[in-house]
């Protein structure tokens, strides 16, 4: 099958339970796993567009084509690696290079850096390969953070509360198979898909 929004997903993470919750609260538990996975596997990754190196300048911005920069993977200034030592993030848009590793001249597109992405606020894009590589890891994300809120219709029964431990394993499982995916595969720019507009329950 070919998962083009995580939406999609909603009607196979409700289709075992005896009570459905609300729409809006398993499209949040949804989310809330494509978040997840992406954290712990850092399996959305990109080349930056490349920089221009300004003389004695030690600050840079760095743009994704979408999503949020969750850590630097590589730099290079004129090709060459720099030390994670030589640079550290500022905030989640701002490269710096410490004293020794600001650049020592002009130099256009110098500067090369690869970032790990995560989601952004909206939850709303990411690359469509990944979804539809690990939707099934999707969907028991959602149950297992479903089956774990406490005092819901969907979540008091014993038998549903015996699953929380599968759903959490089988989820588990498949950030592991994310994190081993991530060695043989690099998202060099994002091909991304609609899900949904971000809703306040967790």
């Amino acid at each position: 099958m070919s998962i083009s929004a995580l939406s999609e997903l909603a009607i196979k993470v409700v289709a075992d339970m005896p009570t459905y919750p609300p729409e809006n609260v398993v499209l949040d538990k949804l989310r809330w796993a494509w978040e997840k996975l992406l954290d712990q596997s850092e399996l959305w990754r990109e080349d930056l567009t490349s920089i221009d190196a300004v003389e004695d300048q030690a600050d840079y911005t760095l743009t994704p084509s979408a999503g949020v920069i969750i850590r630097v993977i590589e730099v290079k200034l004129n090709d060459n690696v720099v030390s994670e030592e030589g640079y550290r993030m500022v905030d989640t848009q701002t490269l710096r290079f410490e004293e020794s590793f600001i650049p020592s001249e002009d130099s256009t597109d110098g500067i090369d850096v690869e970032v790990a992405i995560s989601p952004d606020i909206n939850g709303t894009t990411g690359p469509s390969w990944i979804l539809n590589r690990f939707y099934e890891g999707m969907v028991h994300g959602a149950r297992f953070s479903l089956y774990k809120m406490i005092g819901k219709p969907w979540s008091d029964a014993d038998p549903l509360k015996q699953a929380t431990t599968l759903e959490e394993a089988l989820f588990n499982a498949e950030i592991a198979k994310a994190i081993t995916a991530r060695r043989d595969h690099r998202t060099t720019r994002s091909t991304g898909f609609r899900a949904f507009s971000r809703t306040k329950n967790r």
